[in-house]
Parts: structure tokens; sequence; C-alpha cells
């Protein structure tokens, strides 16, 4: 809780949080970037105090060890900070020891005291591999991923062109259907005029045919009984 309060506290101001790191109650801070000063200020106004500022050279306690002569000593297990000559300006050199004691930090919280500091260089040189590879998965996957993705789209294009030309087959069939039904309808109407046509044509026709027939028949013998008188 006092790590996450303090926290807070430092990211509402971005110099000092740039500058500093806070662990529990402690605080790491840069002092090229800014003082200790700052950061006492900074915290006074929220009405938080801290104990004076020391140097990690002078004995400081840093995560709750004691730290001396540029050594972590704790139960017996020494980490080593190899100690580097002027190379390229005399500020190099305590530049690489403050990075050797933030790796420290590193290899504290991740359970490893025993490591010395000049494996680092291959260590980081094998995570660098592992990284690459890592990328290069990731870049293999992500090129799968889109291919897919494009494929799935040019899917749903076809399956909409196929949706489409389906709907307009539905259109042309009921189409069809409906000129079927009309010509179907006009052949009906076009056979009662014919027929309406032929009896027209019969009844207007003289019936010659009629007593030729007649005239070609033997005569019917028509027998009536006679009539009997009474007395």
């Amino acid at each position: 809780m006092a790590q996450e309060v303090l926290g807070i506290v430092l990211r509402w101001n971005e110099k000092i949080d740039h500058a500093t790191s806070p662990y529990l109650d402690d605080i790491w801070m840069n002092k090229d970037i800014l003082s200790a000063v700052d950061v006492e200020t900074h915290l006074g106004h929220y009405s938080l105090t801290c104990k004076p500022a020391d140097q990690v050279y002078e004995g400081a306690r840093v995560l709750g060890i004691r730290v001396c002569t540029k050594r972590w000593v704790f139960d017996m297990e020494i980490v080593i900070i190899p100690r580097k000559i002027n190379i390229i300006s005399p500020e190099v050199p305590q530049l690489a020891e403050e990075d050797a004691l933030k790796l420290n930090n590193i290899f504290y919280k991740l359970g490893r005291h025993d490591t010395n500091l000049e494996d680092v260089d291959s260590n980081l040189h094998r995570l660098g591999d592992s990284s690459r590879r890592t990328e290069a998965k990731l870049n293999k996957h992500a090129y799968n991923v889109d291919f897919l993705r494009r494929r799935v789209e040019d899917l749903h294009g076809q399956w909409q062109g196929v949706a489409g030309v389906q709907m307009e087959m539905a259109a042309v069939r009921s189409i069809t259907d409906r000129l079927d039904d009309r010509l179907t309808d006009a052949i009906a109407r076009l056979g009662l005029v014919e027929n309406t046509t032929k009896t027209l044509e019969k009844r207007s026709t003289p019936g010659h045919l009629d007593v030729f027939q007649a005239a070609e028949r033997p005569p019917t013998l028509t027998v009536y009984p006679y009539p009997t008188r009474e007395f």
C-alpha cells in the first residue's frame, strides 16, 4: 500500500516520475536529473515526509540491504560489481556502476543473488536471439492471420455474389411464372373466342345441308288409328 501511494504521488510530477523509482518505503533517485530537495519539496506538498537522502556509496540501505563499497552483502552471498576504468569520460564508470546496481535490483527481485554481472552480456545476447525468434514466429502468425482474414473476406464476397445471383434467379423465375400464367390465360381466352366464332358461323349459315340430308333419307310412314263412330 505504501509503495502504491508513493508511486501515485510521484507520478503527479512528470519530471520527478522520470527521475525516481519507488520501492516499498524507499525511493531510488537519479541525481543527474534533479536533486533530493526537489523530491522532498514535492512530497511535502502532499504532507509526506522522508528521511534525509543517502548515497549508495556511503552505505545506504537499498531494498532493505546494506550497500557498502559497491557490493551487495547479505547472508554471505555477494554479487560482484566489476569496476570500470575511464572509457570515454570520468562519468562513464559511475553510470555503468549505476546500471549495474539496477541490474542487481532486477536479479534480486528474481531471486538470483549469486549472479555475476560478467555473464550478463551473454545472457542478454541469448535473450536477444530468443526475442528475435519469437518476433519471427509472431510475424509468421500475423501473416497467417492476415491471409486467413483476406481469405474469409474473399469467401464472404463470393457468398454475397452467390446470394445476389440467387436473388436474381428468383426474380427471373417469378417473372417467368407470371408470364406463363398470362400465356395460359391468353390461350384459354383464345379458345373461348374460337368456339364463340364457330358457333356464330353456324348460326349465320343457311341450312341447305339439312334439306339435302332430309331428301336423301327414305320417307317415314306414320300410321294413325282409324276413328270409330259411335251410334
